[in-house]
């Protein structure tokens, strides 16, 4: 990379996005080159798409054109398989119910994905010293307005008693989602709007503060930024679900006034995901009912900083879960949906657990000369697993059936799935979902010719932070 590309790129970095006349006269400030060098380099930069156009005056870090649903699709496949993730569902009208959606464990998140012009068209700017209240009010209409108006009614639509819709999901298999399936709806707009969000609390003619945020309605408004940083911090659809559920009750709440997402992740985070400042760990924010703003350093440099950096180090484990549901995603196994739906449910910390133990056993196996080696993991209040790994291809699934029917009477579970993989090349072989109900004589039997196949498991001490 030569001098000249380091500097555009560096600047395109710096602004997410930028006017191409206003790129050309800073880059010309940073590097003494023709400016005709300068667009040429950033058109080869545009051909090899290490930078975009946004509309057709402005170079972006980003490519979205048209697409941004698209590339908010892309970026929730970190979070959830995609069994459960659908792009632009229809419904039986014909009409778009939302840009993204989200089905899971009786949760619906519809997300409605906008943009507008940057110039007149949307009545933005073309510098972030022409900032105002009335051009952001326009700009506001384009985005934040309409994709809530649309939310509303896609809303009011899926709380009726007769909603139900059919969409492929990511897989491309048809799903059918009635309402009595939907427990809760987070609506959520996601606009691309890369500027400072100091911008975001501006004054007003009449001198009020105006906070786009801070709204009445019950939906969530994210930029995509902020969206990308809540995906970081929430790697799990189960913890992404809990933080919009407390983060939809503090929006709303008109004392609660904040400028940065930040600032919110580290009151979720400090506060032990209560959104109370109350309960928050560091003395000089127990007052802060007001948020003005302050978390965001508590969480760029402070004491919940490297407490999220430890925690990061302490989950490199899930990665095995991460992997283990990837895989089953992709297998067509008559029972894997249930078991992917429970695995799935498990936060980050629960998935560490469940990591930590695969990998002691994996390294316990690959020590002995034993061909296989087993385990038992509770994953939830009445639910477990057993995973059963194998250097070399054997017939184990007797064994697993068994081993699942004794773990499942023996600690009184409701369900418990098994699994056997070949470790090298790694690759799952077979599953097994036991929920039946088992009779007091065949509990008795099962424990009799295979109750030594279990014992209580030994499970470890753990702490999200140690």
């Amino acid at each position: 990379m030569d001098e000249l590309e380091a500097i555009i790129l560096d600047v395109v970095y710096d602004k997410k996005i930028v006017l191409k006349e206003k790129l050309i006269e800073i880059v010309s400030l940073k590097v003494s080159v023709e400016k005709n060098k300068i667009e040429r380099k950033i058109q080869k930069l545009l051909d090899e798409h290490k930078i975009y156009r946004f509309e057709e005056t402005y170079i972006s870090l980003l490519g979205f054109g048209d697409k941004l649903e698209e590339n908010i699709n892309e970026k929730l496949k970190y979070v959830i398989s995609k069994d459960f993730l659908f792009k632009n569902p229809l419904l039986d009208n014909g009409r778009e119910l939302c840009d993204n959606l989200i089905f899971f464990n009786g949760v619906l998140i519809m997300i409605q994905a906008k943009t507008a012009k940057y110039d007149s068209g949307g009545g933005m700017f073309s510098d972030p010293s022409e900032f105002n209240y009335e051009n952001f009010e326009k700009f506001s209409k384009k985005t934040f307005d309409e994709g809530s108006k649309q939310l509303k009614v896609s809303i009011n639509r899926v709380e009726r008693n007769d909603f139900t819709l059919e969409a492929k999901n990511e897989k491309g298999k048809l799903i059918r989602i009635n309402r009595q399936d939907i427990k809760r709806i987070h609506g959520v707009v996601v606009v691309y709007f890369p500027l400072d969000e100091t911008m975001f609390v501006i004054k007003s003619n009449s001198g009020s503060d105006y906070h786009f945020k801070n709204i009445e309605t019950p939906r969530q408004i994210l930029t995509y930024d902020e969206l990308l940083k809540l995906l970081l911090y929430f790697s799990t659809i189960t913890d992404l679900i809990d933080y919009l559920d407390k983060r939809g009750s503090f929006v709303l709440d008109k004392r609660n006034r904040f400028i940065q997402e930040e600032d919110i992740i580290a009151l979720y985070y400090s506060s032990n995901r209560t959104m109370n400042s109350e309960n928050t760990s560091d003395e000089k924010y127990k007052e802060s009912v007001v948020l003005y703003t302050g978390f965001t350093e508590y969480l760029e440099s402070g004491e919940l900083k490297k407490q999220l950096y430890k925690k990061a180090n302490l989950e490199r484990p899930r990665k095995y879960v991460d992997s283990l549901i990837k895989d089953i995603s992709e297998l067509d196994h008559e029972g894997n949906t249930e078991f992917l739906k429970e695995l799935e449910k498990l936060r980050s910390f629960n998935r560490r657990m469940l990591g930590e133990t695969i990998a002691d056993k994996i390294n316990e196996l690959e020590k002995s000369k034993k061909n296989k080696a087993y385990l038992f993991h509770k994953i939830g209040v009445q639910c477990g697993v057993v995973l059963c790994f194998l250097k070399e291809d054997e017939e184990v699934g007797n064994f697993l059936i068994n081993a699942c029917a004794t773990a499942k009477a023996k600690l009184n579970l409701k369900k418990v799935f098994g699994m056997y993989t070949i470790l090298k090349p790694e690759r799952i072989y077979g599953f097994v979902h036991d929920a039946k109900e088992y009779s007091e004589e065949e509990r008795r039997k099962l424990l009799k010719y295979y109750g030594d196949i279990w014992s209580e498991p030994k499970q470890k001490n753990f702490e999200e932070f140690n």
